[in-house]
């Protein structure tokens, strides 16, 4: 599946020339002129990185930024700063706002492929965070001091678990769950916040508070699965090289 990438500049032929060098090179790009219109499919929609010019009416660059890492869907995803200045102060402000890397106008198809060699394993490492796994097994749930509830885990991601029939939680309550990963002994621990709640009562958690031993499980096994799928062969992850 190729990139998804999205490119906010009122500037039509800076954003022709963009969309047209990007796609040169096998990537799905969408583009959009007006920072408000941005803001809703930054929103409503998962991108892999977000081209952005600071300036632009309405909704300067910055408060774009600022709003993107403050989303549900793209608070992870790079975010290249494309600026007619080089000024430190301007650089500064861009980065304190969010910014992962910085593009200086006048863009040309070298500067384009200079910036997407150094970018791309933060974009594809974004993705990685956004991968699932179907996950079939038991899950305590621990919320306030309610006593703990039995449910199952529908699927699970670096970055979250989508759990069933936990009772009752609403968006932002804080919660403690515990639960194992197939072929795998050791129990994972975690604390994570609930961001969603589905239509049939699926809810969504964030992990706040992981060990990275048990993020690197997960990670193997979300890719295990992946490329089981991909290739059906499945390769079972060596995760005696994983310190418990």
């Amino acid at each position: 599946m190729p990139l998804k990438i999205l490119v906010v500049d009122d500037d039509p032929p800076a954003r022709e020339l963009m969309k047209e060098s990007l796609s040169s090179l096998g990537i799905d790009v969408w583009t959009c002129g007006d920072s408000e219109e941005a803001y809703r499919r930054i929103t409503t929609g998962l991108f892999d990185a977000i081209f952005l010019d600071l300036l632009m009416p309405r909704m300067s660059g910055f408060d774009l930024t600022h709003a993107i890492r403050h989303s549900r869907w793209n608070r992870h995803c790079p975010i290249v700063i494309i600026s007619g200045s080089d000024d430190r102060e301007s650089m500064a402000r861009a980065f304190a706002a969010g910014g992962n890397f910085f593009l200086r106008k006048p863009v040309d198809r070298k500067r384009i492929q200079t910036l997407l060699n150094a970018s791309q394993g933060s974009m594809l490492g974004n993705r990685r965070g956004f991968s699932r796994a179907a996950l079939d097994v038991e899950i305590t749930c621990h919320s306030g001091s309610s006593a703990a509830v039995k449910g199952k885990a529908a699927n699970i991601s670096e970055r979250g678990i989508l759990i069933t029939n936990v009772g009752n939680l609403a968006t932002g309550q804080q919660v403690r769950l515990r639960f194992g990963l197939p072929s795998q002994n050791t129990e994972i621990q975690t604390s994570g916040v609930v961001t969603r709640i589905d239509d049939v009562g699926r809810v969504g958690v964030s992990f706040t508070q992981i060990r990275s031993t048990d993020r690197q499980r997960i990670r193997l096994f979300v890719a295990d699965t992946v490329n089981q799928k991909l290739t059906g062969v499945y390769t079972k992850p060596d995760l005696q090289q994983i310190a418990h």
